[in-house]
């Protein structure tokens, strides 16, 4: 036994007619756009590499051995080698007592480190200061509290410094406003 199928003849008319259709009658006859499909683990495809265009005019200066290991990234410091790695160190360590404040006597003050200490490095003073309860940034803006000036300081800084009326203070001044938070009023 065959079925009959019954079709309104507005639908033959429809499918039949060779005029074009409104967009009212495409819309109705649109499809859903289709998903992509993945591999059959679902795992999400493999990026390729892109290949970087050849230049002609330079010559190759690689040998085979250098382009067979890939380049590892050198850790960004803020200070790099050169000129800027004295003023990570001290001048001379350990010349100063540190003093012993109280818990968060730095709290919310905003301090910039600029030039070469004379007793402490760069690190143990930022670990002071954040002992303390101090934030350290590297850059001036008027949220700014104090800077902390050493020697061979950087002169934007310190005109920034000077446009936001930040207090320029020394590593003495530094270790006196920790020493005077234990006194008692």
């Amino acid at each position: 036994m065959e079925k009959q199928i019954i079709v309104p003849s507005t639908l033959l008319n429809l499918f039949n007619s060779k005029k074009k259709s409104t967009k009212k009658e495409k819309n109705m006859t649109k499809k859903e756009p289709t998903k992509r499909k993945r591999s059959e683990n679902n795992e999400p495809k493999e990026k390729k590499p892109r290949k970087k265009k050849a230049v002609e005019d330079q010559p190759k200066t690689a040998t085979a051995d250098e382009e067979d290991q890939p380049k590892a990234k050198k850790p960004r410091t803020f200070f790099d080698a050169g000129k800027y790695q004295q003023k990570l160190e001290a001048l001379n360590p350990g010349c100063k007592d540190i003093p012993v404040g109280k818990d968060y006597c730095l709290d919310k003050k905003a301090f910039v480190i600029t030039g070469a200490l004379e007793s402490m490095s760069r690190t143990e003073v930022i670990d002071l200061i954040k002992q303390y309860g101090g934030l350290v940034r590297t850059t001036v803006s008027s949220k700014t509290n104090y800077i902390l000036v050493g020697q061979d300081s950087a002169a934007g800084k310190l005109e920034k410094a000077e446009k936001h009326k930040t207090k320029q203070i020394t590593e003495d001044e530094l270790l006196q406003m920790i020493a005077d938070s234990n006194v008692v009023d």
